[in-house]
């Protein structure tokens, strides 16, 4: 009788090499070996603790440790560097494209005082006018090089630079009684003015006489308010409004404080008012006559009288 035949493959002229128990036990699926392999977890706490406890160990621990220590040193590092504030560069030497770098696109210009940052826009100023041709050069790469987020910081500087000039005089305006304002506000309208002509080094046109420099300004609001009226929309509906309010509010949360942006907003409502001949309480025209006046700078007081000589 003879031997059943066995289904399996056939391998003729390799029986000496391989048979059939060596073929069944490599078919055999690896169900056995899957159900002895640990989870990862327990694989990682298991190096974990052999790394704090073993012996032969010691020297992953001290690579360990330096590493941290090193992380720790490169952040900090890192850290004191993002808050140290950068040194203000050379406005009349340094690269043009690192002074706008600076000027336009930096929180530190911000961060210096008002009368710095004025101080460094006329030397700014003072530059451009006399740019040679690497200085041309490098502020057209400097513009080339504005991307949109720049562009942010760029609007956000000028706005704040704006918003805290006018806060100079605002702060000062908030204890100024009642009776003296349109006084305070002829004052502080020269003031301004000239402080403009001296930043850009140009002449305004306007009179260099206080009152006659207030009068010009007086004539320019009120050509500014009939122009606003001959152009304004026939129906201001309360959608268009709101959109516009909401705008400006946009607008100034952006660079100033509730407390800043309530003293600006009442300065420059107040000192329209007063370029409109209106009062600056009410809005209210002011009645013919009623108009305070710049007063002359005081003059030196006079000698006192010598007696003659006997």
């Amino acid at each position: 009788m003879s031997a059943p035949r066995s289904n399996g493959p056939k391998f003729e002229g390799l029986a000496p090499l391989v048979d059939e128990a060596t073929l069944a036990a490599a078919a055999r699926p690896a169900a056995r070996a899957a159900a002895n392999r640990e989870p990862a977890s327990v694989t990682l706490a298991r190096l974990l603790k052999r790394a704090r406890h073993d012996e032969d160990m010691k020297w992953l621990r001290r690579v360990a440790l330096a590493a941290l220590c090193a992380a720790l040193l490169v952040g900090g590092a890192f850290g004191v560097l993002a808050l140290v504030p950068r040194p203000i560069p050379n406005y009349a030497q340094d690269p043009m494209d690192q002074i706008m770098e600076f000027t336009l696109l930096s929180d530190d210009f911000n961060r210096l005082p008002v009368e710095k940052r004025l101080e460094l826009i006329k030397d700014l100023v003072a530059r451009l006018k006399t740019m040679s041709g690497d200085d041309s050069s490098a502020l057209a790469m400097f513009a080339a090089s504005i991307e949109r987020e720049m562009r942010r910081q760029m609007e956000e500087n000028v706005k704040r630079l704006a918003v805290d000039v006018v806060d100079m005089f605002a702060r000062d305006y908030e204890s100024v009684p009642p009776e003296d304002a349109a006084r305070f506000m002829n004052d502080r309208i020269v003031e301004f003015t000239r402080m403009m002509e001296d930043i850009s080094g140009e002449r305004s046109g306007l009179p260099e006489e206080p009152e006659a420099r207030i009068a010009a300004l007086r004539r320019q609001a009120q050509r500014d308010r009939d122009f606003a009226r001959e152009n304004a929309p026939t129906q201001m509906d309360a959608r268009r409004v709101g959109d516009f309010i909401g705008f400006l509010r946009r607008d100034a949360e952006q660079v100033a404080g509730p407390e800043q942006r309530s003293r600006v907003t009442r300065f420059m409502r107040d000192m329209t008012r007063h370029l409109r001949d209106q009062d600056v309480a009410t809005g209210k025209p002011l009645p013919p006559g009623s108009r305070p006046s710049t007063p002359p700078p005081p003059s030196a007081p006079a000698a006192p009288p010598t007696d003659g000589p006997g």
